[in-house]
C-alpha cells in the first residue's frame, strides 16, 4: 500500500467516537512535485470514500462516527509538503473533518 495507488484505502481504524482513515506514505521526496500530486490525489480519494458512503458500506460500525484522515510518512516533509498539508488540514477542519500528519520513525 502506498500513495502511488491512489484508489486503495490503506488502513481504517474504528474508535469509540471516530473512524481514522490512514494513508501510508513510504515515498521519498526526490520528486517533490510528483509526490505532492500523488498525495493530493490520495487524499481526494479518501474524501470520496468517506463522503460517498463507501466507508459505511465497508465498515458499518463507522456509522455516526466523525471521520479523521491521517498521513503517516516514512520520510521527513519538505517545506512545500508542510505548507500543502497545513492547507489541507485547514480546509478539511473547516469541512468538519479531522486531519493530521506525521513522520513515523523506524526503530
Amino acid at each position: 500500500m502506498a500513495i502511488e495507488n491512489s484508489k486503495q484505502i490503506d488502513y481504517v481504524s474504528l474508535y469509540k467516537e471516530y473512524v481514522r482513515c490512514t494513508i501510508a506514505d513510504s515515498m521519498d521526496w526526490n520528486d517533490e512535485k510528483q509526490h505532492l500530486l500523488l498525495l493530493q490525489e490520495k487524499i481526494n480519494n479518501y474524501l470520496l470514500f468517506i463522503e460517498s458512503g463507501q466507508i459505511v458500506e465497508s465498515y458499518p460500525l463507522s456509522v455516526g462516527k466523525k471521520a479523521m484522515i491521517s498521513v503517516y510518512s516514512k520520510y521527513e516533509y519538505t517545506e512545500a509538503a508542510k505548507q500543502f498539508l497545513e492547507q489541507v488540514k485547514h480546509q478539511l477542519e473547516e469541512a468538519g473533518y479531522t486531519f493530521n500528519y506525521k513522520v513515523i520513525e523506524e526503530e
